[in-house]
């Protein structure tokens, strides 16, 4: 790009100089740098050696005595300042380091601040802890009104909190100047700083006039040229005075865009000051550069931006896509910028950095952090277990055995997984347990060893961030607990970001917003570009107030909104077309509105802007359909389970079996025949899952096994007659029940026949044990009555008519227990859940039809059922229906309704059909009707899009 800031200077030295060996560049960031190489090489007509090229933070590292190094060890070493100046200044407790680590960032991010632009720390820190001493003090004589008024001017928070919290909050301030003195002096013995801390020392060299180690470096350059700087700390103007006057200081600044001259922009905030104190020594025209074209594009998605800048790129050659950048202020849509990279787009250069929590890996080391804090005698909670296995990473490299494992937990009831054999090599390492920090470190790199080979290219970017982190603790021999190193862990991946690698001169390039710093497009696509992500409305946290940050000239929001201007305006003078992009929901605390510099664009400059909005749409999900036709295949389908039969396995012998009808089966069809379809036919269920308690259903179970055991002890002589006495034996015997009751529970857990009730469990236990006792006592009113059976199955053969052909089918049901009483067998129901009322099935007046009609209609559930297993008992027989409200014979008895065998036979008669009907290839699986209140809670509904 000929026209472009970097091209220009390149021009101008190539063709003032044959050799530019003797110069030393500095710019803002390695990638302006790099694209100042290319220039050269452009500009020059034969080939050239390369000038030596630094970045202002590298050269202040070289000219500065110490080295730079990571955050992680900055803030242990200040930890341990902090714990021995607290201790030194009477403080009784200290921060534990888990809770200091957030405190840590902070205060190393404000003494940076400090350090870069020379303030005198002991009159800043004091004035610090004397605000806090307004805010922890006053308030003991203070109006609210007063207070609010203090508060507005200072910038302070008052609080009137307890004494010893107010003690230990102005002690805290009054750590800030002994803590910073002693940090930098312990760093300095150790050669190591923060950046903050090279450039004040440099600053000071050049003000004490202790330059000769720096000579040594600069001496070698006969010139030094900044090119591209802009927002100048104050240790860098101190430099840069200093490379006036001693080294022929050269420098270049891109500020030809008249927009960031206008005194109404922020970004002319210090341009007249830098042009006048620092000249370049080459004049370099501005040429002549028309307005962008300029589109501004609303979309109601936040990944929906990353979609419509694919549609601009899938259009562009490859020669366009080299002098295009994509620009993301939200580093979050990363992921979905690369995933929708269009087909055409061969080569990516990412130039931005992306946050390791952010990563699928982030995801799974919190997931093994818990899998081991959470551990139980050494076993692996099992929610902790399944969350790992269903991870995508871990999933892809041993499914079979993540599916094995996960069934095999399933069927046990497992809740705590313990030793076991794993084939997989990367099961064998996960679930491992692990007990200090040094043992985790080696665990946790050798997960990232087994999985980062199988990795995609960016994730494999993460693995390698891990790695460094993770390798860079372990090398500080940090001593700290386990739980302690998951929570540091979790904090420095949240702050740290991983660069990635790539052709930086090539392709299309995806960058922060400040990585376009000196670099030029011919096409500029700027992503969410929203009031208050950019500009971004965040600022880092500090201890430092408002006010002081203003009055002692550290950088401020105000600062800040005037270097994101600087760079929107700067990047978009020499683009030919410029695309911006925001997300117009409102949402949370963003409101979906456009950011101030479209406004400026728009209002301000009054610049021609093409607005569009980006029509999101909506396709139905792949699979989802509202009905299923009974075709040939799916009519033969349900002929074969249903009529025919399917092989089985059943002890060694294959048999065909065929799938029952049941009351339940009917009731799901009368309901909904579409998810009837899913559930009977297509088997699908819904996914289980480990149960740690007593679930509504297996509570139901429990009951049920225990009544049929306490009948069945009963009467366990022969002698089925139930009287007073015989119910009185367990009535007067609550331990005895509540025995039974535990062995059910264990029984339906698939717990030993020993193991221990959880504390949880037993309470479950004993509201079941109370449920069946006050059952016992109401039977005790119907005495005497003669005991048939408990848990009866009953199978029984139908005949259904499809046309001219019948098929065989079998009709099941299992009835919770039966009895005789004034001459007539009695079937009874256990309700443990809620239940509707039985209703009357004498039959007079068409009182009978009326009810049918209901049953039918699948209202009356538990009627339906009764009746189905009167019917499947006998047609020419009349019955008692009881049902037995559980939780409501505290309260209530147990009635008894009469059932003749007219209205057996009618209710058969209505049956038949229903089941005929399913085979009806001219009614197709549809969806039911009661909409709102089946649907909510039909594991089905995702099926037919509901």
């Amino acid at each position: 790009m000929q026209n472009s800031f970097l091209y220009q200077v390149a021009k101008v030295f190539t063709e003032n100089f044959d050799n530019l060996r003797g110069h030393l560049f500095v710019f803002p960031s390695r990638r302006s740098a790099l694209y100042f190489q290319k220039y050269l090489g452009q500009c020059s007509a034969v080939p050239v050696f390369s000038p030596d090229i630094v970045t202002i933070g590298d050269l202040m590292g070289k000219l500065s005595p110490w080295r730079t190094t990571d955050k992680i060890e900055l803030i242990y070493i200040l930890y341990q300042h902090y714990c021995r100046v607290a201790k030194a200044n009477g403080m009784k407790e200290v921060e534990s380091f888990d809770t200091f680590v957030n405190w840590g960032e902070t205060l190393i991010a404000d003494f940076n601040d400090v350090d870069k632009y020379l303030i005198p720390h002991d009159r800043l820190f004091a004035n610090i802890r004397d605000l806090r001493n307004l805010d922890s003090c006053f308030t003991d004589f203070m109006t609210p009104e007063q207070i609010e008024a203090v508060r507005k001017f200072w910038g302070v928070v008052l609080n009137a909190a307890d004494k010893g919290k107010t003690e230990y909050f102005v002690k805290t301030w009054q750590l800030l100047e002994p803590l910073y003195t002693s940090f930098k002096e312990d760093l300095a013995a150790r050669g190591i700083a923060y950046d903050g801390m090279n450039y004040r020392e440099v600053a000071e060299r050049i003000k004490a006039g202790n330059t000769q180690e720096m000579e040594s470096y600069l001496s070698r350059y006969r010139q030094v040229v900044v090119i591209g700087q802009n927002a100048l700390s104050e240790c860098e103007k101190c430099l840069y005075d200093y490379l006036m006057k001693a080294h022929n200081g050269d420098f270049y600044w891109d500020f030809y865009y008249e927009r960031l001259k206008d005194p109404k922009n922020k970004a002319s905030l210090f341009i007249s000051d830098y042009i006048g104190r620092y000249p370049g020594r080459f004049t370099i025209e501005a040429e002549t550069v028309s307005e962008p074209e300029i589109e501004v594009v609303a979309v109601s998605s936040g990944v929906g931006q990353a979609k419509v800048a694919a549609r601009y790129l899938s259009g562009m050659t490859r020669e366009q896509l080299d002098g295009t950048a994509v620009v993301l202020p939200d580093e979050q849509l990363l992921l979905p910028m690369l995933n929708s990279i269009p087909e055409n787009v061969r080569e990516v250069n990412v130039t931005m950095g992306y946050g390791l929590s952010g990563s699928g890996l982030a995801s799974l080391f919190t997931m093994l952090g818990n899998l081991q804090t959470r551990r139980r005698n050494g076993c692996f909670y099992h929610k902790d277990v399944f969350a790992i296995l269903a991870h995508p990473i871990v999933k892809g490299m041993a499914g079979e055995e993540t599916a094995a494992l996960r069934g095999e937990m399933l069927q046990s009831n497992v809740t705590y997984l313990g030793a076991r054999h794993f084939d997989s090599e990367l099961l064998a390492r996960i679930f491992a347990p692990v007990e200090t920090a040094e043992e985790t470190y080696l665990w946790q790199l050798g997960i990232l060893d087994m999985v980062a080979v199988n990795l995609p290219p960016v994730e494999q970017e993460f693995a390698h961030g891990f790695y460094k982190v993770i390798s860079r603790i372990r090398d500080l021999a940090i001593p700290m607990e386990q739980r302690t190193y998951f929570h540091f862990l979790g904090e420095m991946t949240s702050s740290i970001e991983v660069s990635f690698r790539g052709e930086p001169l090539r392709g299309l390039q995806i960058m922060g917003p400040l990585e376009v710093r000196a670099i030029d497009f011919e096409t500029l696509i700027v992503l969410s570009v929203n009031e208050g992500v950019f500009p971004s409305a965040s600022r880092s946290d500090s201890v430092i107030p408002y006010n002081l940050r203003r009055g002692y000239g550290l950088p401020t929001s105000e600062l800040f909104d005037s270097i994101s201007a600087y760079h929107f305006y700067r990047s978009i003078y020499r683009a030919s077309k410029v695309i911006l992009i925001y997300d117009s929901r409102t949402r949370g605390i963003r409101s979906g509105e456009e950011s101030r510099f479209i406004k400026q664009l728009d209002y301000g400059y009054g610049l021609h802007i093409e607005r569009k909005t980006a029509e999101l749409q909506i396709k139905p999900i792949e699979g989802v359909v509202s009905r299923i036709d009974k075709t040939s295949d799916v009519l033969d389908k349900m002929k074969r389970l249903f009529f025919e039969g399917v092989p089985k396995n059943i002890d060694g012998e294959e048999k065909m079996i065929r799938k029952p009808f049941s009351a339940s089966m009917l009731l799901d069809y009368l309901k909904c025949p579409l998810m009837f379809y899913y559930k009977w036919i297509e088997e699908l269920s819904e996914e289980e899952e480990i149960s740690e308690g007593v679930e509504a259903s297996e509570m139901g179970t429990v009951f049920h096994d225990s009544m049929q055991d306490l009948y069945d002890n009963m009467t366990a002589s022969g002698d089925k007659d139930i009287t007073a006495a015989k119910l009185d034996g367990f009535i007067n015997d609550k331990t005895a029940i509540l025995g039974i009751v535990a062995a059910n529970m264990r029984k339906v857990m698939k717990m030993d026949g020993n193991a221990r009730l959880s504390s949880r469990n037993s309470i479950t236990c004993e509201v079941i044990a109370d449920m069946v006792h006050q059952t016992l006592c109401r039977d005790r009113e119907m005495v005497p009555f003669e005991y048939v059976a408990s848990e009866k199955s009953i199978l029984r053969e139908i005949t259904i008519s499809l046309g001219e052909d019948e098929y065989k089918a079998l009709f099941k049901g299992k009835i919770d227990r039966i009895d005789k009483m004034d001459g007539h067998r009695r079937i009874c129901d256990y309700k443990t859940g809620s239940v509707e009322e039985l209703g009357s099935y004498i039959s007079n007046d068409g009182k009978t039809f009326d009810f049918l009609d209901a049953v039918m209609s699948a209202e009356k559930k538990t009627s339906f059922q009764l009746l189905v297993y009167a019917w499947l008992l006998s047609e020419e027989e009349d019955f008692y229906l009881s049902v037995y409200k559980v939780k409501s014979l505290f309260s209530e008895g147990v009635s008894k309704s009469f059932c003749p065998k007219e209205t057996t036979g009618e209710f058969a008669s209505r049956l038949m059909p229903v089941m005929e009907g399913i085979f009806n290839p001219e009614v197709p699986f549809a969806p039911g009707n009661d909409v709102s209140r089946l649907c909510p809670y039909c594991p089905a509904k995702a099926l037919c899009g509901r």
